[in-house]
Parts: C-alpha cells; structure tokens; sequence
C-alpha cells in the first residue's frame, strides 16, 4: 500500500510537471545588429521599427539546441513539434551555456488569459503559433493570408500587445483558410524573454 501511493505521487508530480504553465526554448537572436540578414527581413516584412525580434520561429530564430542527449529527454516537453521546448529554465540555460549577447531564452504560455511572467523574465508581448507549433504566422507569413494582417501595427519586438487583438487575427484565420495546414489550429500565446540580472 505504501508503495502503491508512493508511486501514484511521483506519477502526480510527473504530470503536474509536464503541464506546467509555461515552457522555455532557447534561440538565436536576431534584429539590427545582425547586419544585412536583418536589413533583408526587415524590408521584406516591413518591419523597419521592430529592435529585436522576440519569436519562437524556427526558421528566423532557429534553436540553439540542434541534437537531444539523454538528459534533455528528462527535462523537455515530450510531444509532437515540441522535444525542444522544456519545462526547466535553470537546465535549460546551463545547456545551451547562455550567453545574452548571442541567445534568447523565451517563456512560452499558452494559457495566455491568466499568466504572469515566471522571475527573470519580461513580458514582451503575443504571437500567433501555427499549426506545427514552430513558425509565427505574425512575422513569417507577412502578405500570405489575404486582408488578415493588412494594417496591423507590431510592436517593437514584433509581436502584438493586445491578447484580444491575437486572439481575433488567429481565429480570423481558422475561419478563413480551413484548408491551409498552417493556419488549421493556429493560436495566440504569450512571450516572455530572460531579462539577465530581473
């Protein structure tokens, strides 16, 4: 009997874990101070105000975490699209051996309504994931998505301010392009970047 409730406590803890609230992701910077890499984005997305990108897309921010070990598997969400995002920060800036100049470590919430920043960390803003969780539809499909987008104003780090504002562009695209795998089950979360010394 002793065993079995040890057993179901460790079980609980394991899952209590793995739902947490929020999850981390450790990326490659990128704004200005990249160069011509930048100055080409920025053109082709129009976002000549943005001074840094703060986005979890793998494609403009890859990650800096290219293979799993064995003791990544311990630490990270173990689901489709997401073995590199994790569940502990602590582990997860000694692995990547973080260095601010060069990496972002992001927060990732997707219950965006009741969230508050983990410590260390600063809100910067809403996203809108796409269906395979790993490209922003706000800052990697400019221009693909009709009159969804036209107009809306991104701030700094090239995300929206207003959860409601998120919200409504990714529900506008589900209603819009059923058929288009990206935008199937795409929706709005909450980011947040390590802020060194907070």
């Amino acid at each position: 009997m002793v065993t079995l409730l040890a057993a179901t406590s460790v079980i609980a803890g394991v899952i209590c874990k793995r739902m947490c609230s929020f999850y981390y992701t450790a990326r490659k910077r990128f704004g200005p101070f990249c160069g011509e890499p930048w100055t080409a984005y920025a053109s082709w997305a129009g976002l000549t105000d943005v001074k840094e990108l703060i986005s979890f897309d793998e494609i403009l921010c890859p990650n800096l975490i290219e293979n799993l070990t064995d003791e990544d598997w311990k630490h990270n969400v173990q689901a489709d699209n997401r073995v590199f995002w994790f569940i502990d920060f602590d582990y997860l800036k000694k692995r990547v051996r973080f260095d601010s100049a060069l990496h972002n470590i992001l927060a990732i919430a997707e219950n965006t309504e009741h969230w508050t920043p983990p410590s260390e960390f600063m809100h910067r803003g809403f996203d809108i994931i796409d269906s395979y969780d790993n490209i922003s539809i706000l800052t990697n499909c400019r221009g693909g998505f009709g009159d969804t987008m036209v107009g809306l104003k991104l701030n700094s780090y090239g995300l929206v301010d207003s959860l409601e504002t998120a919200e409504s562009i990714a529900y506008d695209l589900r209603r819009s392009f059923p058929d288009e795998a990206h935008c199937k089950t795409c929706r709005a979360i909450s980011l947040a970047q390590h802020v060194k010394g907070k």
